[in-house]
């Protein structure tokens, strides 16, 4: 007999009550976070100020929230910082064949980590250092 707590999600190591959300607007700013901090790559500093502003003014009123705000955040930091690595490594020419794939790399990355927090899916980066817990 199989167990009657399985209802057929994978087990995705998060607290259930975060799980079902039906407040779009908690959805859409999550989504927002990742999104606008993708988006503001072409304009640094901004692409680690907009998740920032979204993880300070929303971490103590929706947990939801806070989770895709701070893992955003802590991905643009971590592209900040292999951003200025890879200019430095510039000098050598190896520099702009690293940043052209830390960009393709952001971008297909920052746009799965969007669609997962509207899909109500909490998403964790590959290669992120977490600065911010």
């Amino acid at each position: 007999m199989s167990d009657p707590s399985f209802n057929n999600k994978k087990n995705t190591g998060f607290p259930e009550n975060l799980m079902n959300r039906d407040n779009r607007d908690s959805l859409n700013l999550a989504m927002l976070a990742h999104f606008l901090g993708m988006l503001c790559l072409l304009a640094p500093p901004f692409n680690i100020i907009c998740p920032l502003v979204i993880w300070l003014f929303k971490r103590n009123d929706d947990p939801y929230i806070e989770f895709h705000a701070r893992e955003a955040l802590n991905f643009q930091i971590t592209l900040a910082i292999a951003g200025f690595v890879f200019s430095i490594l510039a000098f050598l020419f190896i520099g702009f064949i690293l940043m052209g794939f830390l960009a393709l790399f952001a971008l297909i990355f920052g746009i799965r980590a969007s669609l997962k927090a509207s899909r109500n899916e909490f998403y964790q980066y590959p290669f992120t250092l977490r600065f911010v817990k």
